[in-house]
């Protein structure tokens, strides 16, 4: 009797497994293909961009919403940084990715990040410029060794002119990466 409820238990748990493990992901990543697919056939509007944008992001999964918040994160980075769309666009695309980045992974801060640098750099406004770098500096303080977060941080207040922040970040570079020419030879 109890070693027929141990089996009946064991198997349950594996088919709670297998549904929760793989199959529930596999929709998942299903539904982001088919995602890109269906945006890549035929122009949509915007409001249609976003029905199918949440098809993916709220489908639930406990495995893989991170990466495919990245994915969509870099999809939308890729649009913002070189479409030629309006800027109305480009800030709807940004306030609606934005609440679903990971406020704890360091690779959706980058995202964030990246996507107020390239506004900024598309448009001018002040506000993306000092988003970006509050978003890298929190990324920073999270990891302070991360190449592409001190990079980042390098290019951006190097775009902005800023030559005394562009030193500190080029000196904290190079202290941990004696060897790079190209910051070295910036900061000469």
């Amino acid at each position: 009797m109890v070693k027929n409820i141990v089996i009946v238990i064991v198997i349950i748990s594996a088919l709670l497994g297998i549904y929760f493990g793989s199959y529930l992901p596999i929709v998942k990543a299903r539904r982001y293909i088919n995602f890109l697919q269906t945006v890549g056939s035929a122009p949509r509007s915007l409001n249609d961009l976003k029905i199918e944008l949440d098809k993916v992001i709220k489908f639930y999964s406990p495995i893989g919403q991170e990466e495919v918040i990245r994915y969509i994160g870099n999809d939308i980075l890729n649009v913002v940084a070189s479409g030629n769309q309006s800027e109305i666009v480009d800030r709807e695309l940004a306030q609606y990715i934005e609440p679903h980045l990971f406020k704890n992974d360091v690779r959706h801060l980058i995202i964030a990040g990246e996507l107020h640098r390239a506004l900024w750099m598309k448009y001018g406004k002040e506000e993306d410029y000092k988003k970006s770098e509050e978003i890298y500096l929190w990324a920073l303080e999270m990891a302070p060794k991360f190449p592409l977060i001190l990079n980042n941080l390098f290019d951006l207040y190097g775009r902005k002119g800023d030559k005394e922040k562009t030193k500190q970040i080029g000196e904290i570079i190079l202290k941990y990466w004696p060897e790079d020419e190209k910051i070295d030879n910036s900061l000469k």
